[in-house]
């Protein structure tokens, strides 16, 4: 089973009660390509190690945070 980061950078999203947006101007891209990603619409390969660093710092969490399979699939 393949990590889904967009699940993992949703709830993150939701459990901080930030906003897309907010998450979207800390890290450098734009609303619409978080948005892609929480949806699954998009794939996460070319967000760059620093990007990435720079979510998981916004979200208050690691990397493997947003990289790990989600517990809710792991108990399915």
């Amino acid at each position: 089973m393949l990590c889904d980061i967009g699940k993992n950078i949703k709830k993150r999203l939701i459990d901080t009660d930030k906003s897309i947006k907010d998450l979207a101007e800390y890290a450098g891209v734009s609303d619409a390509y978080i948005s892609m990603l929480c949806s699954g619409k998009r794939e996460v390969g070319k967000l760059s190690i620093d990007k990435a660093l720079r979510i998981a710092d916004f979200l208050e969490c690691s990397l493997y945070d947003l990289v790990s399979i989600p517990e809710v699939d792991i108990l399915s």
